[in-house]
């Protein structure tokens, strides 16, 4: 066998990021199809939505103590069998109960679980690995979430067109499949060493009174509320208001949202050196404002999706750039502020859809005043971001 380098431990964390990507986005295409199967509501839609990212936002809690209990690499292995029982729980189980929506609920806190855990123990290694460019590794690791997001929305469309959506769980079982293979990978992928720091780490209420680390916190929780306020509902938005069939919805929606947050992702990745973050930042903040305007108000189901693909180029660099941000920012950056980061950022991934959710159901299922109360989280992140300075521990 070959000797593994630190390039197939990166290479293993993306594509621990591919199957988050399958974790967040893969259910939310079924939703039409849960809505006629189990009879399920907008509003029992909003808890599958909103369960997803509370499992995730516990683990990262208690991801500091179990990474010390057991080690980056156990961790790492045990996110992706969470993951692998998640989906095999969803083929399964709601067929196997009598009351479907508790089964999907028990899948979605196994493979939740998982991709909470995935976010939280791969971040510090990759900031481990030797590199000359952490902005750019960053970057690049989290634009696999976006050409994952893009996998499994295309493989997702083109099964349900050619097998039908009404056997989505053979594709479910499907999706297991990478899991699998990344268990292996990381059962023999080199680590580096993440838990002893150059500097003495922080302790957990010393980082907690750090006015900076609550600046970068608040721009974390609303880099995770204004990407999945909107990637959350949109299937479900462009068939259902906008009026699109599913498969032209998922193509040209989800699809066109992660294809332009991957290539945002992607670009600064590589280019990071020609423009700095927080210019970079200050465009896609611009840019989100009118995508969230245009889909709340356009009448032209083009224009809509037009403002999907912008919408996910202006929010991609937003949640690996805060993480850039607070690197520079923080002196102390080790497993603790990441795991903390990676916490409040869920609790944005948790809140953001949510009121999306409950908005539009209050307005008799109209997402489009619902996609509207978005534009608290990039007002929320500009101001932010006026107030942190690339100080250490200021």
């Amino acid at each position: 066998m070959r000797v593994k380098t630190y390039r197939d431990t990166v290479l293993a964390c993306c594509f621990a990021y591919v199957i988050q990507a399958m974790v967040i986005n893969y259910v939310p295409l079924l939703f039409v199809r849960f809505q006629e199967e189990f009879q399920i509501n907008i509003l029992a839609l909003t808890g599958l939505v909103t369960v997803n990212f509370l499992v995730q936002l516990l683990a990262d809690a208690l991801s500091i103590p179990i990474i010390r209990l057991l080690g980056y690499r156990w961790t790492a292995l045990l996110a992706h069998l969470l993951a692998v029982l998640g989906f095999i729980a969803m083929a399964f189980l709601p067929q196997a109960m009598s009351q479907p929506y508790i089964a999907l609920m028990i899948a979605t806190v196994l493979y939740s679980a998982g991709g909470g855990l995935i976010e939280v123990v791969t971040n510090p290694i990759v900031e481990a690995v030797p590199n000359d460019n952490s902005e750019r590794m960053m970057s690049i690791l989290h634009s696999f979430y976006s050409w994952g997001f893009v996998g499994v929305t295309i493989l997702a469309a083109l099964y349900f067109y050619v097998i039908g959506i009404e056997n989505w769980r053979w594709l479910t079982l499907l999706w297991c499949i990478l899991p699998l293979y990344n268990f292996i990978q990381f059962l023999f992928v080199p680590l580096p060493t993440v838990i002893e720091e150059v500097e003495e780490p922080l302790r957990f209420y010393q980082l907690l009174t750090k006015k900076t680390f609550w600046t970068y916190a608040l721009m974390m929780f609303s880099a995770g509320a204004s990407e999945m306020a909107l990637s959350q509902w949109l299937s479900l938005f462009m068939e259902e208001t906008v009026g699109l069939t599913k498969a032209v919805g998922d193509l040209a929606g989800p699809l066109s949202f992660a294809v332009m947050m991957g290539l945002a992702r992607t670009y600064f990745g590589f280019g990071s050196h020609r423009l700095s973050i927080r210019t970079f930042i200050k465009i896609c903040l611009v840019a989100l404002t009118l995508a969230i305007v245009l889909m709340s108000w356009s009448p032209s189901p083009w224009l809509s999706l037009f403002a999907s693909a912008l919408y996910g180029g202006a929010v991609g660099i937003l949640w690996p750039g805060t993480y850039s941000l607070a690197t520079q920012g923080m002196s102390h950056n080790g497993p603790m502020m990441f795991g903390l980061l990676a916490l409040v950022g869920d609790l944005g991934c948790t809140i953001g859809p949510f009121l999306i959710g409950r908005v539009a159901s209050y307005f008799a299922n109209d997402f489009r005043i619902g996609i509207l109360t978005s534009l608290l989280f990039p007002l929320i992140f500009a101001v932010m971001l006026g107030a942190a300075r690339v100080t250490k521990n200021s």
